[in-house]
């Protein structure tokens, strides 16, 4: 979330230098929010959210998640700190359930400073990011610094040696210019250290007197530059608290730092003998799920904007299914060391460079990814690419297995085919202008994605959170939400032929920003 000092230059506190005890390295997540929820006030109704809560950490342990940053809020501790105590009890049994470690945020100066109400849900506003998210604690709060005192002592006493609790953050994005922020982060770190936690204590931003891990924010692709300070430090290891988002549609069409170049930065970090021994935790793409804190739109999306056609951030949709596979086979390569890909191209240099790296299709060139003969198994494989038209024309084509999706640009419509024979009649088609996200956008990433198993064929494009049965309301926490359905859906014609993934247009300027394939056995609860 930033957020109100998202794309800002992150300055260096003076601090004390402290021994590097923390391995951070291993803490790989997201912030977990459930999906249903607008802002941090739902621990005020935990017992209505458990359930879901449950479900939600499945979805992430079954692609290798490790680590989850979780807000609390101020007014919810105010009106009943030992309930919300016993509710974090139960929240850590469930995480730990699912093998999650969690980090806790006490403050945070993000968004609106009043009208939050622990009685009155707010209702999120289509097209406003974060429209929802109050700060903790809201500006009426703040009368004194010491009031806060219990609610951050208390906290971490109750669990100040849990070995579910991976770390206490202090302040997030404190308002460096707000002296009662900066008093109150003050006063807070020392606050939790009183306590002798097992854990570590950090807070924004970067280094700074107030943290024992460079705690960095980082929404741009300057790897070589800012990312680096957390793993630069002499004296302390580091976690990227806030890690990156996608490209967006124009006009706000520019790499914030999406999963996969994140991931390779790491990657890279971490192949280098020089700073091995200094890779960063992650905390990726701001939350895990795509929901109703509306971060899916960009910062600056106006109200009423149209379905975004890739979400800025989040990595699930409600139902568990992954925004991309491709992201999150990535991440389980880079969490677990498990590599699923029958076959991947990210098109990164495999070291730490700035920017986004990807392929520019030339006219009538095909590209090959994979092996030739080597299909995707008994159950099937899931085909995925990201691609980019810079005209409003063109055709794009994927295939695999024995089957071609087409997409063209100039008509907004998807086709599919049987693979290699031009003659054929279609096998489907859809009107991709008929969605709210308008369908195939020139000037952006779309995702399109082809699954062929032994029974069926199936075509995805650019799905959407309404897709899955949310409405965007406090009645999304009674929904348990549904798969979204295939743009084009048929009974197999033939069974599953050549297994590379092969990527053609008739046009220049097509870009691909990856490409893979995945066995169906490596995608947890695919279609449910």
């Amino acid at each position: 979330m930033t957020r109100a000092f998202a794309c800002a230059v992150l300055l260096a506190g003076a601090a004390a230098s402290v021994p590097a005890k923390f391995n951070t390295s291993s803490w790989v997540g997201s912030a977990y929010t459930p999906a249903a929820a607008p802002n941090a006030l739902w621990w005020g109704d935990y017992d209505g959210y458990e359930a879901t809560v449950d479900r939600e950490f499945g979805v992430l342990a079954s692609w290798g998640a490790k680590t989850i940053r979780v807000f609390l809020h101020s007014m919810v501790y105010a009106r009943n700190g030992t309930k919300m105590h016993d509710d974090m009890d139960r929240f850590l049994g469930l995480a730990s359930k699912h093998g999650l470690r969690t980090g806790f945020v006490f403050f945070d100066d993000c968004w609106d400073h009043s009208g939050a109400d622990l009685d009155a849900p707010c209702v999120p506003r289509k097209g406003v990011h974060n429209g929802c998210w109050k700060s903790s604690p809201q500006d009426v709060e703040r009368t004194s610094i010491s009031k806060f005192e219990p609610y951050v002592a208390s906290t971490v006493a109750r669990f100040a040696s849990d070995p579910r609790v991976q770390w206490w953050e202090v302040y997030n994005e404190p308002q460096k210019s707000n002296n009662y922020s900066m008093a109150l982060r003050d006063a807070g770190f020392k606050w939790a250290k009183a306590q002798n936690p097992t854990q570590a204590v950090l807070s924004c931003w970067d280094d700074n007197a107030d943290t024992e891990i460079v705690d960095h924010h980082d929404y741009t692709t300057q790897f070589t530059g800012s990312w680096m300070l957390p793993v630069t430090h002499p004296n302390k290891t580091g976690l990227i608290t806030e890690g990156g988002s996608r490209w967006f549609a124009p006009p706000f069409s520019a790499d914030a730092g999406s999963p996969l170049t994140v991931l390779n930065f790491l990657s890279a970090v971490k192949r280098d003998p020089a700073t091995a021994d200094k890779v960063p935790g992650i905390i990726l793409c701001w939350t895990w799920f795509v929901g109703n804190d509306n971060t899916r739109w960009h910062w600056s999306s106006p109200e009423g904007a149209d379905e975004p056609v890739v979400p800025w951030d989040g990595l699930f949709f409600p139902d568990g299914t992954p925004v991309s596979y491709t992201e999150m086979g990535a991440f389980r390569l880079y969490a677990t060391g498990v590599n699923d890909f029958l076959a991947y191209d990210d098109f990164l240099p495999k070291a730490v460079v700035d920017g986004d790296h990807f392929m520019n299709l030339a006219a009538n060139q095909v590209w090959h990814a994979g092996k030739p003969g080597s299909p995707g198994g008994v159950g099937g494989a899931l085909a995925e690419a990201s691609f980019w038209p810079e005209a409003s024309s063109g055709l794009f084509h994927m295939t695999s297995d024995g089957y071609n999706v087409e997409v063209d640009v100039a008509k907004n419509l998807l086709v599919l085919q049987i693979a290699m024979d031009a003659d054929s009649p279609p096998l489907g088609t859809f009107d991709l202008s008929t969605l709210d996200n308008k369908g195939c956008k020139v000037g952006a990433w779309n995702v399109v994605q082809l699954l062929v198993t032994p029974t069926s064929v199936s075509v995805w494009f650019n799905t959407m959170l309404p897709e899955t049965g949310f409405v965007g309301d406090a009645s999304d926490k009674a929904r348990v939400p549904h798969a979204p359905a295939p743009r084009i859906t048929i009974a197999a014609v033939q069974p599953p032929a050549d297994g590379d993934v092969m990527l053609w247009s008739d046009v220049e300027g097509m870009r691909v920003d990856y490409i893979s394939k995945l066995p169906v056995a490596a995608l947890p609860n695919l279609g449910h």
